[in-house]
């Protein structure tokens, strides 16, 4: 049996993103003289903290800002994981690449201002106490280190 070395993780290019963020945030803070107005808004950095994590049930502006936090730390987070190079479900992505691609743009447009926001909070938490009471139902399942499961990738799209 061949040992092969793992491979080398890339993630100076990761901390490299990191540093342009931070960079350009300063810049746009300390540049443009705004430091008052962030320090004056902490509350509402706070509660995003928390309120990307709950996003569907805040008000639509809220809604949307939480999709922008979001999107930031998602991309973070997949160059990351990039760079690691950890393996990846590319099957399930792509599938799942496509559709986000062909679906969010227009249901953000079309479809979101027809909705009302009381409907957008209750299906959201709807779905998000399903979620956790599913999690609960099958908890051992989720926590058993029993390997892996048996998969055909041919379904993951």
């Amino acid at each position: 049996m061949t040992l092969h070395p793992p491979p080398k993780h890339r993630l100076w290019i990761w901390f490299l993103a990191l540093a342009l963020f931070y960079a350009v945030w300063a810049w746009l803070v300390f540049g443009h003289d705004r430091w008052e107005s962030v320090a004056g808004h902490w509350p509402i950095a706070l509660s995003m903290t928390f309120g990307s994590y709950i996003a569907g049930s805040t008000p639509s502006l809220g809604r949307d800002f939480s999709f922008a936090v979001q999107s930031i730390g998602m991309t973070s987070a997949s160059l990351f994981i990039i760079c690691r190079r950890q393996p990846l479900a590319w099957s399930m992505l792509q599938g799942a690449m496509i559709g986000a691609t062909a679906g969010l743009p227009p249901g953000l447009i079309f479809l979101a201002p027809l909705v009302p926001a009381l409907w957008i909070k209750i299906v959201f938490a709807v779905v998000w106490a399903s979620f956790g009471v599913l999690h609960l139902y099958r908890i051992r399942e989720i926590a058993a280190h029993d390997g892996m499961t048996e998969f055909d990738e041919r379904w993951d799209f």
